[in-house]
């Protein structure tokens, strides 16, 4: 994996209009990558930034039965809506015409074989897993994921050339108290596409800095930045 090609962040003059347009851009990607080999996998971000998009996505006309979807980051929970991105997830994406897709939750993804999760599609033992887009949200401070500076969610899942595709994150390293899992930096950066979308002035400047400056001891986002196969980054007021 080379150095981003990203230079510049995609502006849009509001956040609705930058919702709309991820979830087409998101059904464009998942849609031709089953119309080039039957199936197709996204792995999308808690949080409030992407709600809208979930909404508009769910409702696009895409070949939702042959589509995997799981999550970036989860905490141990019970489905409460505050702090499980599952349910969030379920109350967003997986409803309408996205209610025919199959859903796999990060707990079960990171214990699961690249043949376990075909079969969760129908498909053959032989076919090999990829993730075809990964949708992030980001912190003020950075993080990407549940991937944070320092800490051992760093340590294990900052390696670009980790084995791991998910990481434990321990109690107090996220915005809640609960402990969880993350994927890595490099099954991040392996994904066919990255989509990293944000909002707010404060995270203008700091995905800027990233793009401008080497700060992955610091930031995680920088190394995202660095490392990813494809990434289009996309802000909104």
């Amino acid at each position: 994996m080379g150095e981003s090609s990203v230079k510049a962040l995609r502006v849009f003059p509001n956040a609705d209009l930058m919702a709309r347009m991820v979830a087409a851009e998101i059904a464009d990607h998942l849609e031709g990558a089953v119309d080039e080999r039957g199936w197709a996998t996204v792995a999308a971000a808690g949080g409030q930034t992407p709600r809208a998009t979930y909404g508009y996505l769910a409702r696009l006309p895409i070949s939702w039965r042959r589509i995997l979807v799981t999550l970036t980051d989860e905490r141990f929970v019970d489905t409460d809506p505050l702090d499980s991105n599952e349910q969030m997830l379920r109350e967003t994406l997986l409803r309408h015409r996205a209610a025919e897709a199959t859903f796999l939750p990060l707990m079960r993804d990171a214990g699961l074989s690249a043949a376990g999760k075909g079969r969760r599609l129908g498909l053959p033992a032989t076919a090999q897993w990829t993730d075809d887009l990964i949708l992030l949200g980001m912190g003020e401070d950075g993080h990407v994921a549940s991937l944070f500076a320092g800490g051992q969610s760093a340590d294990e899942g900052m390696h670009i050339d980790g084995q791991k595709r998910c990481v434990s994150v321990p109690a107090g390293r996220s915005s809640s108290a609960h402990p969880g899992v993350s994927l890595t930096l490099s099954s991040i950066a392996s994904a066919r596409r990255v989509i990293l979308a944000i909002t707010g002035r404060v995270k203008r400047r700091t995905v800027e800095r990233a793009i401008s400056d080497d700060l992955f001891n610091t930031m995680p986002v920088s190394a995202v930045l660095r490392h990813a196969r494809s990434i289009s980054v996309v802000w909104a007021p």
